[in-house]
């Protein structure tokens, strides 16, 4: 189990540097960026989770993401 979570941060510190130029949707690289900030509990992540919900097209779940990021800043 603990080499899973090592691998899963490797694989999470790879994917960081690149996520501006992934061609995902909005929903997916916050979905990346929230589990970033869950395991790495990096600051810096809270930005590209930030603009990451402000592009979601659905209301409901921008608003949902949105508020997300703010308990992400509340926890630190």
């Amino acid at each position: 189990v603990d080499d899973f979570a090592a691998i899963r941060e490797s694989i999470i510190k790879d994917l960081l540097p690149i996520m501006d130029h992934v061609q995902a949707d909005p929903e997916q690289k916050f979905a990346m960026y929230k589990e970033a900030l869950q395991t790495m509990h990096d600051k810096s992540v809270v930005t590209g989770a930030y603009n990451s919900a402000r592009m979601i097209a659905d209301e409901d779940k921008k608003a949902a993401s949105l508020m997300e990021v703010m308990q992400m800043i509340e926890n630190f």
